[in-house]
């Protein structure tokens, strides 16, 4: 690849000395506009402030600083937006990720708005501006590579829904067709979603694909939806995502391949019982009391073990998943004092876990641990210093 092609390319090739050739192409593969030093300026731009209520005038000037030298594409489709319109580009660029605001165009941008508001005004029923701006709007799903897709699926799915007059009604509509034409299999890229278009032109994709795709399909159509995903099982390899609409503000489960299962909670308990740690809608909203009965683990840090007071632990929870355990809780930071007793708790799907706990990276603790429905298991945590093996692990399976 040569250095004239990325800069042609967008991308800039400095020459740095010193560097191993690894960091050398990491600093070469810099987008230009990430790097770019020309920034949005409020005070130079009037016409377009006065355009922005004042309430969300800080979201929208963070978000058009941080799009970089991309900024003047945001400002034109917050221009050219019809004014009824702009409330909803104002926060669709505001929940931008970073990605998606070095590179969107106003052409992009105002399809997306477009589109979803038509879809919205077609609804037999009201959805809030909440709900269309959170779960209607966004144009990206999971963490899938993006490529315009609203138009074609509108096209697509409009006709198919146009005589339903319920959410659930719809749903089974786009739920029939999702199992009767998208195939699910494995695909390369492993988990990763693919780009909800590409899964309609070549009608199939991998598990997290097809679940990305039939919220694209819902969202195309006026209807809230989000993905649900639990990332880990207790009792099989890997975990699973599936789908949730809003119907009367109310979630209700779709299961993609399932249409028979719609607004079924308790598909995934009898699919895998006592084995459902924790579900997650969208990014981080825990949503596992829907789905499987949870109890409480109380850990309780016993500091008198310990030879050094002002210690942080780090604490994690895993299932046995594949062949080995996998962490399903984020790590838990916890800083005492030796005069202190310090204690903290979890909600879990119930359950067979490990715990596990590290001071400055050293093990200090392990052990295994059940969660049964509307109790409280209580584990002591006295640290000691365990030594890494290749396994350690074994006899806590």
């Amino acid at each position: 690849m040569s250095r004239q092609w990325l800069k042609r390319a967008g991308f800039f090739s400095v020459r740095v000395r010193r560097l191993n050739g690894a960091a050398f192409f990491a600093i070469l593969l810099i987008p230009s506009f990430v790097l770019a030093t020309e920034s949005f300026s409020p005070l130079q731009n009037p016409e377009l402030m006065g355009l922005i209520p004042p309430a969300d005038t800080g979201k929208v000037v963070k978000a058009l600083r941080h799009a970089g030298a991309n900024w003047p594409e945001l400002a034109k489709a917050l221009t050219l937006v019809k004014p009824e319109y702009r409330p909803g580009m104002i926060a669709l660029i505001s929940a931008l990720r970073s990605v998606d605001l070095f590179s969107s165009t106003a052409e992009v941008l105002l399809q997306e708005v477009d589109y979803a508001y038509k879809a919205r005004q077609e609804l037999p029923w009201q959805i809030t501006k909440g709900e269309f701006e959170k779960y209607v709007l966004p144009f990206r799903i999971s963490s899938e590579w993006f490529i315009p897709w609203r138009v074609e699926f509108y096209e697509q799915f409009r006709p198919l829904v146009k005589d339903a007059s319920t959410a659930v009604e719809m749903a089974k509509i786009v739920n029939k067709w999702v199992k009767d034409n998208i195939q699910v299999r494995p695909c390369w890229g492993g988990r990763w979603p693919y780009a909800p278009i590409l899964t309609l032109r070549g009608k199939a994709g991998n598990q997290v694909s097809v679940t990305v795709f039939t919220v694209a399909a819902l969202r195309s159509v006026g209807i809230p939806s989000r993905i649900l995903r639990v990332d880990f099982f207790g009792d099989s390899p890997g975990g699973t995502t599936w789908v949730e609409f809003l119907s009367d503000h109310r979630w209700l489960p779709l299961y993609p391949h399932a249409p028979a299962n719609l607004g079924d909670f308790g598909k995934l308990t009898r699919e895998h019982p006592r084995a459902i740690p924790l579900v997650y809608a969208g990014r981080k909203e825990n949503v596992t009391a829907h789905y499987t009965p949870m109890g409480t683990l109380k850990a309780v840090i016993d500091t008198n073990s310990l030879s050094e007071s002002g210690k942080s632990i780090d604490f994690s929870v895993g299932v046995f998943n594949d062949g080995s355990w996998r962490t399903v809780t984020d790590r838990i930071g916890f800083s005492f004092t030796a005069d202190t007793t310090g204690s903290f708790q979890i909600r879990l799907g119930v359950g067979d876990y490990l715990a596990e706990a590290e001071i400055d990276k050293y093990l200090i603790f392990l052990k295994r641990f059940t969660i049964e429905a509307d109790k409280t298991t209580v584990i002591k945590i006295k640290p000691k210093r365990w030594e890494y093996t290749e396994d350690i692990y074994d006899s806590y399976r």
